[in-house]
């Protein structure tokens, strides 16, 4: 399965002559503006917001429609980069893209990525990476056993993103991705989206040429 990389032909020499990776902290996306396309506030977020509203204690509590439950990961500290697993000029069009580097090779890519992520940040943080495809769900969905996984949720999205079709790569500090390291709380809060905001928050590493493993798509 061929994996796609859109983005503005400006960037395009320094993907595929340096194979330029840019992580970006999960905070970031949460950040920027909700656009419906990268935005994200409740990415590396799980939701629960029953259409029955939440009950606590087996039903001894019940508590109003407005309030879900909410496990949050150590946003500053997941890193990701996205890639779709389908060539759509729509995509391209969301992404404000003019081209498309399409990935022919993902074993040899990923194999480049995991070097270089053991490269700069150790055999530690390199063993915890994870390369997989993005999930959906939706609010009313029971949490399950992923509420307590920070390296689960990182890899799941709500449904209104599902026409995306994400693959990330993503890679923790500080033991983001630990048992149960997260941040739990019930709230009827409404986010208001900040202006764009450009995270200081990102990692690059450097795959070297990727022509071999790559051909492009213009729009």
């Amino acid at each position: 399965m061929p994996l796609y990389k859109y983005l503005e032909k400006k960037y395009l020499k320094e993907f595929l002559e340096k194979g330029h990776i840019l992580f970006r902290a999960i905070s970031y996306f949460q950040k920027v503006e909700q656009d419906g396309t990268r935005g994200d506030y409740n990415d590396g977020a799980l939701v629960y917001q029953p259409e029955e509203g939440l009950k606590i204690n087996e039903g001894a509590i019940n508590v109003s429609h407005e309030h879900y439950f909410r496990s949050t990961t150590k946003v500053d500290h997941i890193y990701v980069f996205c890639l779709s697993k389908i060539l759509s000029r729509d995509l391209a069009k969301d992404f404000k893209a003019d081209c498309c580097v399409e990935v022919v090779d993902v074993t040899a890519f990923i194999r480049r990525v995991k070097k270089q992520i053991k490269n700069k940040f150790g055999k530690k943080t390199s063993n915890q990476a994870i390369f997989a495809e993005v999930n959906y769900y939706q609010k009313s969905d029971m949490p399950g056993a992923f509420w307590p996984q920070p390296k689960l949720i990182v890899f799941r999205k709500l449904k209104q993103f599902s026409k995306q079709e994400e693959f990330r790569l993503s890679f923790p500090t500080n033991g983001a991705f630990d048992f149960e390291n997260l941040d739990i709380q019930i709230t009827s809060m409404t986010y208001h989206p900040p202006i764009y905001i450009e995270s200081t928050n990102q990692e690059s590493i450097y795959l070297g040429n990727i022509d071999s493993i790559a051909k492009i798509h213009y729009f």
